[in-house]
């Protein structure tokens, strides 16, 4: 099939079920009460007609391949005025945010990041008033309703 044909070949020819998932990805301010964030969007970047304004971010993230975050946002219309990559599961220092938040605030832009980076960051919220202008951005994978049942098949 056409649709296999940009896979790998060890994916192609494994004989496994290969899905496409949909993702959606939904911006919300940090200082939201963490039931709000769990249950109400902000934005839903990827299922709204583009804005007519420019959305600039400047975006940093700790995960395995940060540049994915990066396409993530510009596929959802933000524009990415600058964007930090750490390595996965990077500790981040009371140093290292502050430089960030400066770096945001010198481009008059907010600061954007993962939402598994708000959890690592958001300890510092006592010592730095300005962690709570971070937005945090949310990834929605949705999988094909047959999910469950093709995986017991397995």
């Amino acid at each position: 099939d056409g649709a296999n044909a940009a896979l790998p070949k060890e994916v192609s020819n494994s004989g496994k079920p290969v899905w496409k998932l949909e993702t959606s990805l939904s911006i919300m301010s940090s200082n939201a009460r963490s039931e709000d964030r769990a249950s109400h969007e902000l934005v839903s970047c990827a299922r709204q007609e583009p804005s007519t304004e420019t959305k600039k971010y400047v975006a940093f993230s700790g995960i395995a391949h940060p540049e994915h975050f990066r396409k993530s946002l510009e596929r959802a219309g933000l524009e990415v005025a600058g964007v930090y990559g750490f390595a996965d599961h990077h500790p981040y220092s009371a140093k290292e945010i502050n430089a960030l938040i400066q770096s945001a605030a010198s481009l008059n832009v907010p600061l954007i990041t993962t939402e598994k980076d708000w959890v690592r960051v958001q300890k510092f919220k006592e010592s730095n008033s300005r962690i709570a202008e971070i937005i945090v951005a949310r990834q929605h994978i949705e999988l094909p309703d047959n999910a469950l049942e093709l995986l017991l098949r397995l």
